[in-house]
Parts: C-alpha cells; sequence; structure tokens
C-alpha cells in the first residue's frame, strides 16, 4: 500500500470556480461591475452632515443624562424632606390633641370655678337683685 504525502496540503481547500452556488450567492472579494468605488461628493457631504448630526446628538445625550442624574439625587432629597416633614407633622398633630384636652380640661375647671364663685349678690338690681 502507497503512502501519500497530505503534510501542507487541504484537498479541502482546493477553491472550485464556476459552481452553481457563484449564481446565487456571488463573491464579495470582488467588485462587481457598475459598482462605483468611490462615493459621489455630495453623498459624501451629505454623510459628513448626518455623522455630524450625530454626533451633536449624542453629546446632548449625555449632557441630558447628566442632568438627569442631578434630577434623581434632587428627587431623593426632596422624597427625604417630604417624610421629615410628614414625620413632624404627625408630631405636631399628636401635641396640638394634647394642647386641646389640656385646654379642655381648663374650660371644665373655669366652669366650676364660675359656678362656685356666682352668689346671690352677683346678680344685677334689673334681675332682681337688691344693692345693699
Amino acid at each position: 500500500m502507497a503512502k501519500r504525502s497530505t503534510i501542507g496540503e487541504n484537498p479541502l481547500d482546493v477553491v472550485s470556480q464556476g459552481t452553481p452556488l457563484d449564481a446565487v450567492v456571488p463573491d464579495l472579494a470582488t467588485p462587481r461591475p457598475g459598482r462605483p468605488q468611490e462615493l459621489a461628493p455630495e453623498v459624501k457631504e451629505r454623510l459628513e452632515k448626518m455623522e455630524s448630526g450625530l454626533r451633536a446628538a449624542v453629546a446632548d445625550a449625555t449632557q441630558l443624562r447628566g442632568w438627569m442624574a442631578s434630577l434623581k439625587e434632587e428627587a431623593a432629597r426632596a422624597t427625604t424632606a417630604a417624610v421629615q416633614q410628614k414625620d413632624e407633622l404627625v408630631r405636631l398633630s399628636g401635641e396640638v390633641n394634647r394642647l386641646n384636652g389640656e385646654l379642655a380640661g381648663l374650660r371644665g375647671e373655669m366652669e366650676q370655678l364660675r359656678a362656685a364663685a356666682r352668689s346671690p349678690s352677683d346678680i344685677p338690681w334689673w334681675m332682681g337683685g337688691r344693692k345693699k
């Protein structure tokens, strides 16, 4: 049996030309006829304008992201302040309720003192009381 040397040669690397596949999928490495290699100057100019507009839009988006981050921080601070204000409001509401209770007790005491301080001489003379 004879031995063949296959070192350095791969039989699968052979490129066959003129296969039916080339009609469906052309070789993209070779330039096609009728396709310009260079772009027209007006197309290049328009492409440059679009690229500069894209760069400007990216810069604006970056700036907006920075503003958005600072606004998020400000919103977080405002939320924290709102929570603190709400806690303070709850505390003050409790204080007001406590003071209203004390005031009601003082009013009751005042009415008791007024009732105890009334005597027949406190009635004016036109209501049937006589001056002495």
